[in-house]
Order: structure tokens, then sequence, then C-alpha cells
């Protein structure tokens, strides 16, 4: 499976990479810079294209002490 980045190069840009996926270029945008994740038949839609939407790093929005 490839990642979200890698899908973006090929496809050559966000525009070209949104319409594939069949989203806004804001919401991969979103999904890119982390701030969001994909749900439902978007989620579905990356795997059928054998995307990995997800990245294995944790933020968390509060830091706690």
């Amino acid at each position: 499976m490839k990642t979200l980045e890698q899908f973006i190069d090929e496809c050559g840009g966000r525009a070209k990479a949104a319409a594939a996926i069949g989203i806004d270029q804001t919401t991969l945008w979103r999904w890119s810079q982390g701030r969001s994740k994909p749900r439902g038949l978007a989620l579905r839609r990356l795997n059928q294209l054998g995307i990995r939407p997800l990245r294995l790093v944790k933020t968390d929005k509060i830091a706690r002490f």
C-alpha cells in the first residue's frame, strides 16, 4: 500500500488526487496535515485505491503535564 503523499505525487497534484478519490481539495489537505481523518465512504474509497490514509504519529491536541 502507498501513502497519501505518494498518491498525490503520482496523480500530479492535490487537485487531481482529490478528484480521483472523490473529495474536495481542502479535505485532502486536512488529511495530509493530520487535522482530520477519513471516515465512511471516503475511507472505503482509499482502501479500494490501495492508499494507507492515516499517519502512524499520534498527536495530543492538549498537552498534558
